[in-house]
This record gives structure tokens, C-alpha cells and sequence, in this order.
């Protein structure tokens, strides 16, 4: 029987996506709840047809989560607070072929507005994601174009990112 303290200390699985190819799968695991000042959470890597295949890839410091597969198979992208535990979560990108080099952000890591989701074109070009506008200049909240009648609420944004130019998206 397992006591209190075990299963608050346990570990759960959550975001398992399969590769194009159905060879691999990556998930994100983490603590049922969270032990310190922020949610964390690490991806795991594993080839579906190969026993004891899985594979810590990220140190699960920090909130790693939301893995998609590229495309064609090279990379995994992912939203996390790596720039900032516990900041606003922006996407990253890792690549397979290098798994011991640190990911790197796709979009701004100076961002103070998170990622709320994302999503990757099929033909692996485009990601397009939704993000709050960012404050102004002095700080200031941005003025929304979308009128709701009775409500003050900053709606975020579908944004688009050219990953052959990703700098400039």
C-alpha cells in the first residue's frame, strides 16, 4: 500500500505525441504536485519498437512541456521557462541529432506575455502560435482592437513563425 508521502511525491506522465513515422514518442514527466516555487516538468524521448528505450532529454529544472514532433523528424519543439523558472513559457527548439546541446527559443525570451499554444504546419515551415500582446513602451497595457462589450480582457494573438527565416517571424 503506498502512503501519503509517496503518492504526493509521485511522478506523472502527460503530453505523449507520436512521431510522424510512429518510430518514437516523447512525453513530458512531472511531479503530481508541485514541490518547489514553480511546475516542473522534463521530456522523456523513447523509439516505440525497442524495450527500455526511453531517455531523459531535458533536466526537468524547469516547466518542458507541449512536445511536438517537426515534420520531417529532426527536432522536437516545446514551450518551457527555461530563459526564466517559472516565467512565461516561449517555444523551443530542440534538435535530435545533438541531444546533449541546449535548446534554443524560438520566439522571444524577453517576452513578459507566455505561449498559450502552438502548432506546427505539415509541411514543417510555419509555426503558428497564439501570445498576448506585449506592454507598450512605458509599461502600459497594449490597446486591444477586439471590442467586448463590458469586458476589459487582453486576448491573445494567432502569430506566425517562418522557421527558414526564424528570427524574423
Amino acid at each position: 500500500m503506498l502512503t501519503a508521502k509517496e503518492i504526493a511525491a509521485s511522478e506523472s506522465i502527460h503530453n505523449i505525441k507520436l512521431s510522424k513515422d510512429a518510430s518514437r514518442v516523447v512525453y513530458c514527466v512531472g511531479p503530481r504536485n508541485r514541490a518547489g516555487d514553480h511546475t516542473t516538468s522534463a521530456l522523456w524521448l523513447a523509439e516505440t519498437f525497442k524495450a527500455e528505450s526511453a531517455k531523459q532529454i531535458t533536466s526537468g529544472t524547469f516547466d518542458d512541456s507541449s512536445p511536438q514532433f517537426h515534420p520531417n523528424g529532426s527536432s522536437i519543439l516545446f514551450l518551457s521557462d527555461r530563459h526564466k523558472a517559472g516565467g512565461p513559457s516561449q517555444i523551443y527548439q530542440l534538435t535530435l541529432s545533438n541531444l546533449s546541446a541546449e535548446p534554443f527559443p524560438l520566439t522571444s525570451i524577453k517576452n513578459t506575455k507566455g505561449v498559450a499554444s502552438f502548432s506546427i504546419s505539415p509541411d514543417g515551415v510555419y509555426v503558428a502560435f497564439i501570445s498576448q500582446d506585449e506592454p507598450g513602451i512605458n509599461g502600459e497595457e497594449p490597446i486591444s482592437d477586439a471590442k467586448i462589450w463590458g469586458e476589459r480582457i487582453n486576448l491573445g494573438r494567432l502569430r506566425v513563425i517562418d522557421l527558414r527565416h526564424p528570427g524574423k517571424g
